[in-house]
């Protein structure tokens, strides 16, 4: 009997109307993996819906991510996110949430990274409550050369073969310094 003295203060306080418990929005990445080489910067961006029947604020945001080469940016959601949100609201258009940087140099070991982005918040303005989480994954791989890169490797190949007496096909280059001074003659 003890125990149940104990247990309708504790129900009626979360049952209260305001009281904002874990998971009460609902957080939706509109992708929630994305490819990344280093140097690069990524956006995620999704919709947030309340579940609760209460309105909720969303006061701030936290991103979760391992690695000593990837920063994390939640400053686009602190821009673009709604102050609140009104009882049992959804429909709310996408908007950029966060940002991922791949660090260049990058140290950790390239593949997948897993996260967790955050949002807070809470029945009033300064609530800082996890109210919703949404997990995510960045696959930092290495970057395909350039055609720039691959153009000027094939012409020091190429300058390096030839040399000073190379050939190109069946054509010898030679320079007939008697001849022709300073002219080079195809035989």
């Amino acid at each position: 009997m003890r125990n149940l003295y104990l247990f309708i203060p504790i129900a009626a306080l979360l049952s209260a109307p305001g009281a904002v418990q874990a998971d009460d929005i609902l957080v939706s990445l509109d992708a929630s993996s994305s490819l990344i080489s280093p140097g690069q910067t990524i956006t995620f961006t999704g919709t947030v819906s309340n579940l609760d029947s209460s309105i909720v604020y969303l006061n701030d945001c936290d991103v979760n991510l391992s690695g000593l080469s990837l920063e994390e940016d939640c400053s686009p959601f602190l821009t673009f996110a709604p102050l609140s949100l009104d009882p049992l609201e959804t429909g709310i258009p996408s908007f950029s949430m966060f940002t991922i940087t791949a660090d260049l140099p990058y140290l950790d070991s390239l593949g997948v990274q897993s996260g967790s982005f955050d949002v807070l918040g809470g029945a009033d303005p300064s609530g800082l409550n996890v109210l919703g989480s949404a997990a995510f994954s960045v696959d930092v791989e290495t970057p395909e050369p350039s055609s720039v890169l691959l153009l000027l490797t094939a012409c020091m190949v190429l300058a390096l073969r030839l040399g000073p007496w190379g050939t190109i096909g069946k054509y010898k280059l030679q320079v007939n310094t008697r001849a022709c001074p300073g002219r080079t003659i195809l035989k």
